[in-house]
């Protein structure tokens, strides 16, 4: 979630590099439903990493610090000898699914869900490895082919977005094994995976976190 300042000023460095832009109003969409109202070209400008005076490069090397255990390799990269590039792709709008509200039924809750404007961004990194298989944020982490997060999203099966998620439910705390695939996120990375060349989309991470 991005602060306005923030969103305005990736908006204005979209605009002006953008291909295609369509005007879309929140009452057009659906609930769970992902419209893209800005795409870019593959040669749209790239940003390395590290790089803090640059706000999709430091906002992308936040994220590998603070989220995805790549601090030391942040540490010692620099924009001499970078991690690897970022650039957007698209953005979209839509509703998110957020929680469900008690309604005088305790079986048919309410779902509750917000509009919200998702920025799609392509992070390519030199070294993969540089992403440890678990974090303090994440109990696991893993790596999938865009074929099979395509058929995550489609079908909201676990082991499309993380094979360990099979080996969780079969412990004695399956409930705690949760997979938010109800979102804007997950969509708006298969949005910017479908719009690569074909041939050139590389495998992203993918997320799993215990209750």
């Amino acid at each position: 979630m991005l602060p306005l300042e923030f969103a305005r000023c990736y908006a204005e460095g979209i605009t002006a590099s953008a291909t295609e832009t369509v005007p879309v109003h929140l009452t057009e969409l659906r609930a769970d439903d992902l419209r893209t109202v800005v795409r870019l070209p593959d040669s749209a400008a790239r940003g390395v990493i590290p790089d803090p005076s640059s706000a999709l490069p430091f906002l992308a090397g936040d994220l590998l610090a603070r989220k995805l255990g790549a601090e030391t390799a942040m540490e010692a990269a620099s924009r001499e000898t970078p991690l690897g590039t970022c650039r957007f792709s698209m953005v979209g709008a839509g509703f998110s699914y957020v929680a469900d509200r008690p309604t005088d039924d305790p079986e048919n809750p309410e779902p509750l869900f917000e509009p919200l404007l998702m920025f799609g961004a392509i992070l390519e990194l030199d070294d993969p490895a540089v992403i440890p298989e678990h974090t303090a944020s994440y109990k696991d982490l893993c790596w999938t082919s865009p074929e099979d997060y395509a058929e995550g999203v489609r079908t909201k099966r676990i082991e499309s977005f993380n094979p360990k998620f099979l080996d969780r439910a079969d412990e004695a705390d399956s409930d705690s094994v949760t997979v938010c695939a109800r979102g804007l996120c997950l969509q708006t990375t298969h949005k910017v995976l479908t719009d690569l060349v074909p041939g050139s989309a590389t495998p992203g991470p993918t997320t799993g976190a215990s209750r």
